[in-house]
């Protein structure tokens, strides 16, 4: 039996990045909360059939404006034939169904989908229609299909409907059948009882849907009324995203300036192109992690255990492959600290309580060496926690299994250098306009002898702790600078002899 996996709009909105960069300011969120009760007043829970359909039609053309503000404001949507409502991609009727929208009545259990009960006739409406439309060419721009009535949503992905239903070979067989009136009978009900039942019950597998349940004058916190108006708005109704500019600029500029300098980078302008290159000699600081890294380098930790033609690709001769090979580690370990920071702030923004203490785990406390942060990487994320040993459940007890390759060793870690070996007691100098002196960040740990120095690590883990990884925030353009198991990033180094 074909079967629901259904996701909660705040786990939705954690799954998708984009959604996540979406912040509402607090004019938006109140407007979208009066849209939301205004809704829920004229719903009249009594009604078995089709009350609804003009008072969710008027909320959802108030939630999925267009994002581009050059186009016009309001998103068409009406009754289509059979269909209870469409609504379109752009303001005409004669723009394209962007979402097909079954109505059931609040009163009309039978037919409603329940939970654990996908093969209710609201399905087998919407079924049929997503089939006739497919199969007239109308549905090529199809985004999403709902069944709701009102009070409670199910949303569906039309790409999940093109592989279950659309490429069943089978069901198109009996369907078109069925429509050329080669079946026993013609009417819907024969499609419904005769072919869209028995192949629900039938098949295998799951099909994935957001389901949303409002409830009339319940008290939403703001992160929950946050994640309703992305789902209800075009990014996730209409897959209607604002065009994001893939390159460094997209970053908080502040962070992305001190994230350079810790890693001992500057960013440079060579031949009207930005590049990032290792800081020229006289600023480099033994506690930047490129230089910790080139440091180990020289003393035991050399590249012999790489072969020729894997060195080829790090440079022409072995200056350039040293430094190469130590931005390639440096870039990795940053890859992983950043995701674990957005893994942290989503963490923290769904334990917003008493508890959330226990989702705080790159802290100074927890990581007070390299040694640990390498026991995070490869003896905390990379195994299921029934797995790990007393201590670690201990310290770590609320971190997630996380089944990636990003929490492997890498085969450069495992031919030059792995992040325990590196020197805990270099420091750096705090950078001009720290971002850490500006918000009144807790002192990082002076380095012992160097008082005008900050150890490197406590200053990395307080740095990325000075920023908003649950929201938009810094976040906003990480997501493909720290992706499981992706190592290329923004930072693409100078040619040679620039930069020192």
């Amino acid at each position: 039996m074909l079967l629901l996996a259904l996701q909660t709009p705040a786990e939705a909105v954690a799954a998708d990045a984009r959604l996540r960069r979406l912040t509402p300011t607090p004019a938006q969120l109140a407007a979208f909360d009066k849209q939301l009760a205004r809704l829920l007043k004229h719903l009249d829970p009594d009604k078995i059939e089709r009350h609804g359909e003009t008072h969710i039609l008027d909320f959802l053309r108030e939630t999925t404006p267009f994002l581009d503000p050059n186009e016009p404001g309001e998103r068409y949507g009406n009754v289509n034939g059979k269909r209870d409502l469409v609504l379109h991609l752009g303001d005409t009727a004669t723009s394209p169904v962007a979402v097909l929208i079954e109505v059931k009545g609040p009163k009309n259990r039978k037919e409603m989908l329940a939970p654990d009960d996908l093969n209710r006739k609201a399905f087998q409406q919407l079924l049929l229609y997503y089939l006739e439309d497919r199969a007239d060419d109308r549905a090529d721009d199809f985004r999403r299909l709902v069944v709701t009535t009102g009070f409670e949503w199910y949303i569906f992905d039309a790409q999940d409907f093109d592989v279950l239903f659309w490429k069943n070979a089978a069901l198109r067989r009996a369907f078109r059948d069925w429509q050329q009136r080669a079946k026993g009978a013609a009417d819907t009900a024969f499609f419904y009882e005769r072919i869209a039942a028995p192949h629900l019950a039938a098949a295998a597998g799951t099909l994935r849907a957001t389901r949303v349940v409002l409830a009339p004058a319940a008290a939403l916190a703001p992160a929950a009324l946050a994640d309703l108006w992305r789902i209800f708005g075009p990014g996730y109704l209409l897959k209607d995203f604002p065009v994001q500019r893939a390159d460094a600029n997209t970053l908080n500029q502040e962070f992305y300036t001190e994230l350079l300098y810790l890693m001992g980078l500057r960013e440079y302008v060579a031949g009207g192109v930005r590049r990032i290159g290792r800081c020229p000699a006289g600023e480099r600081q033994a506690g930047a992690l490129l230089e910790n890294i080139l440091y180990q380098m020289d003393i035991g930790h050399d590249l012999g255990r790489l072969a020729p033609e894997a060195l080829a690709d790090y440079g022409p001769d072995p200056a350039r492959q040293r430094e190469e090979v130590a931005l390639a580690l440096c870039l990795m370990w940053v890859n992983r600290l950043l995701f674990l920071k957005l893994l942290e702030g989503q963490l923290l923004r769904y334990h917003p309580d008493a508890h959330a203490a226990e989702f705080r785990f790159l802290t100074l406390a927890r990581l007070p060496e390299y040694d640990e942060l390498n026991r995070l990487f490869f003896g905390v994320l990379n195994r299921p926690p029934a797995q790990r040993p007393p201590d670690v459940q201990a310290a770590f007890r609320a971190l997630p299994y996380l089944n990636s390759s990003l929490f492997q060793p890498a085969p450069l870690e495992e031919q030059v250098l792995y992040i325990r070996e590196l020197n805990d007691r270099v420091g750096l100098r705090p950078m001009a306009g720290s971002v850490l002196k500006k918000k009144g960040a807790p002192a990082v740990p002076v380095v012992p002898g160097q008082p005008e120095e900050w150890g490197a690590l406590g200053y990395l883990l307080l740095f990325l702790d000075a920023f908003d990884f649950g929201g938009n925030g810094v976040a906003a353009g990480l997501e493909g600078l720290a992706s499981p198991g992706v190592y290329p990033t923004p930072l693409t180094p100078l040619p040679d002899g620039e930069g020192g």
